[in-house]
């Protein structure tokens, strides 16, 4: 938005310039446009990985159990195993998976 309103800025006054236009259109790009239309079906996109690996969930908990910190009762884990350790020891077993 800034450079065309520096290309306005600097055509302004010429002839065949229709700058009016140009001005017209920025005032929108200040307010972002939410999509009304979906761009995909529900459902679209790359399903999840432990939908497709059944096991995938049973061995990561048996990785990450030994080492766990903190309140056995609170959802959130921790564990001093990195992601990429725990990535892995996952490949050994045979999962596709990686610390991204």
């Amino acid at each position: 938005m800034r450079s065309a309103l520096e290309a306005l800025r600097r055509c302004h006054g010429r002839p065949g310039y229709r700058g009016e236009r140009l001005f017209e259109e920025s005032k929108n790009w200040k307010s972002p446009v939410a999509p009304t239309v979906r761009v995909r079906r529900a459902g679209g996109g790359r399903k999840k990985t432990v939908d497709l690996d059944g096991t995938l969930k049973t061995d990561l908990e048996g990785l990450v159990e030994p080492v766990t910190r903190g309140d056995p009762e609170a959802a959130l884990r921790w564990t001093c195993k990195s992601v990429r350790k725990l990535a892995e020891e996952l490949k050994r077993l045979g999962h596709q998976t990686s610390h991204r």
